[in-house]
Order: structure tokens, then sequence, then C-alpha cells
């Protein structure tokens, strides 16, 4: 698909496409097929150059065995595990790019995701098992490829091209040294993670947020502010129907895609100075922080409490249960009945909703 090099529309619609089967995969077969962005980067990947493809495929099934008889042996939490993996994907694909010239297959945003693609594929691969997750991966990868071909086929070329076209008298992003930046970037990743054990802005997304801050102030403020209203968007969301997990990611992607779409429109309207277009970078960096920042609130806010919201419902229902052990040891256990146990149930369901905004209930304070 030679039209992907010059179609924003189609590349941005691929690697949603795959976000959604491999969401409706998991759902289906329990399976994460490598990763949520991994069958639509593949697709993009393979209509690009099949030998890519095959690289990337191949580094996932290496990284997977090169973990299982080196740190693999070791307890490591799985935040550690998966820095591991991710790091050795990203030194083999480097490794191989600089050998087999992969730079050249395909373009430098889908080199830069297929870096961690192989890494979070034998992060699923560890957690469920190697075939099982191939086979899951190739399939959505598939489709999500034949809805390329028939979107390329059926829809005329002017309009999946209208905003590359548009876009083309910016620069695009990008930058060189890829294989000095990307290891300095997992490593900035890693130490910011250890630091305010957040995954803030993804495994290998600093040098591009480096590049936009440094190209246009303009650039970087319209991405914080789309940042900041996603994330508005994903809370309020996740409010009225309670989605967690792969679901809000995939939610965070689809608000992400809109306001990324909107900031292209705003460069073409008005020619921002120094803008550099881009059809996924910007999209997961948004993605990203979005997902990572409704995570990490809430903690944050937590821990500047006196005491979390765990903490409180255990003191709170603790301390009713020792009111009515009090109660019931000076009245007798043998005048207690069902509607004693049912009253302590009732007192533990009111504490629990009344510890969830943090006050103590009046009554547990007469009874202590």
């Amino acid at each position: 698909m030679d039209v992907l090099d010059y179609s924003y529309e189609l590349m941005r619609l691929l690697f949603l496409s795959g976000a959604v089967f491999g969401l409706l995969y998991k759902k289906r077969y329990g399976v994460t097929p490598g990763g949520i962005i991994v069958p639509g980067t593949l697709a993009i990947e393979l209509g690009s150059s099949l030998k890519a493809f095959s690289i990337s495929i191949l580094t996932a099934v290496i990284c997977y065995f090169l973990h299982k008889y080196t740190f693999g042996k070791y307890a490591l939490s799985k935040r550690q595990s998966n820095y591991i993996f991710i790091a050795y994907s990203v030194c083999i694909n480097i490794a191989l790019t600089l050998l087999l010239g992969k730079r050249h297959w395909i373009s430098t945003e889908i080199g830069t995701i297929s870096l961690i693609s192989s890494g979070l594929i034998a992060i699923s691969a560890h957690k469920y098992r190697l075939g099982t997750v191939l086979r899951g991966t190739l399939s959505v990868t598939a489709l999500t490829y034949l809805v390329g071909l028939t979107l390329a086929s059926f829809v005329p070329f002017h309009l999946l091209s209208q905003t590359t076209i548009q876009l083309s008298s910016y620069v695009r992003l990008g930058f060189l040294h890829a294989a000095i930046f990307f290891p300095l970037s997992l490593l900035a990743s890693y130490t910011i993670y250890r630091k305010m054990n957040t995954k803030l802005f993804g495994y290998l997304l600093l040098p591009y947020i480096v590049v936009m801050l440094t190209s246009s102030l303009l650039q970087a403020a319209l991405i914080s502010a789309a940042i900041y209203v996603n994330y508005y968007f994903v809370k309020y969301v996740m409010e009225r129907t309670l989605i967690i997990g792969l679901e809000r990611f995939v939610i965070s992607l689809f608000g992400s895609y809109f306001f990324i779409s909107l900031i292209d429109w705003i460069a073409i309207q008005t020619k921002v100075h120094g803008y550099r277009p881009s059809p996924l970078a910007a999209l997961v960096v948004v993605t990203v922080a979005t997902n990572s920042l409704v995570l990490s609130i809430p903690r944050l806010h937590l821990r500047r409490a006196d005491f979390s919201i765990a903490q409180k419902m255990l003191q709170m229902s603790t301390g009713t249960v020792a009111a009515y052990i009090r109660r019931a040891a000076a009245n007798g256990l043998s005048r207690w009945n069902a509607a004693n146990w049912a009253s302590l149930s009732h007192r533990l369901s009111v504490t629990t909703k009344q510890s969830l905004h943090l006050r103590r209930p009046a009554w547990l304070k007469e009874q202590l």
C-alpha cells in the first residue's frame, strides 16, 4: 500500500482500527494481541515493507526467549520486567536497523513505534503463551491490513490525501541520530517512573516532545491543551460508563485522534510557524499522556492526604466492628440475633460509603 506514505488519514484510520480489533479480540478470547497499538502499527509496517514486518515479529520472539533465560529467572516487578522487554526490543531493533538498513524501508514514525511493538508482543507472550499471542497478533494485524486495503481501493485518493497535501508546506516531524536518542528516552522514562511511579510520556516519545518544544511553542501549547481537554473527556466518559483498562485507552485514543485532527486543521488555516505535522507521533503522545494522567493524578492526591481512602475505610470499618464486639461482650453473645447482625451489616455499609468522602460518621464517634 504505497498510499500509506502519502496519507495521514489512512495511517491514523489503520491505527485506530487495529486498536478496536485488538480490544474486541481481548474481549472475545481473553488474550491481548501484543498490545492495543501493536496491530495497527504492524499493519502499517506490513503495508510499507514485508521485510520490516518480519523483523518486528522475529525480534519479538528473540526478546521473549532472551528475557526468559536471563532476567526471567529473577523476582522482578511487572513494570521492571516490562522495561527490560522494551530495552531488549529497542536495542535489537536498532542493531538490525543499522545492519540491514531497515530505516530505508519504513517511515521514521513507524520505525519508532515498531521499536517497542516487538517488546509489547513479548510482554503479552510472557503473560499468556508465545504461540497464543503470536496467533492473535497476526490474526488481528491481517484483519487491520485488509481494512487498509479496502479503504485504499474504494475511497478516492484525493479524500485520503487531502490533509497530507495541505500540510505539505510544513516540515514533517522527525530527527536525526535516533540510535542515540531512543535509548536515552527509554532511560529517561525509567528514571521518571522510579521518581514519580508513572510512565507519563511512554517509552520513546520524549524525543518527539523535545522536537515539538524547540520547533514551535504554539504547537507545544496546542498539544498540551489537547492533553488537558482529552483528560477531562476521558474522566467524564469513565464516570458515566465505568470503563477501565484497555477500554479507557481506546477512548483516549479516539479523543486524541479528534484533537490532533483539529490541531492539523488549525495549522492549515492559520499557518503556524514551525509546525511539525506527524501522522502518528502526536496522536500517541496525547493518548499516552492522557492515560498516564488518568492513572497518576488520583494516586498523587492520595499521597498528599493524611490517610488514603483504603486506609480510612479500613480504620473506620475496624472501629465499627470493635464497637459492636464490645457491646456484644457486655450484653452477652447469647442475646444476639439476626437483627443485631443485620444492624452491624448496615452500619458497615454506611461507614464504607461515608469513608469514600473521608468523613467519620457521628454515631461512630459516640460509640468509640
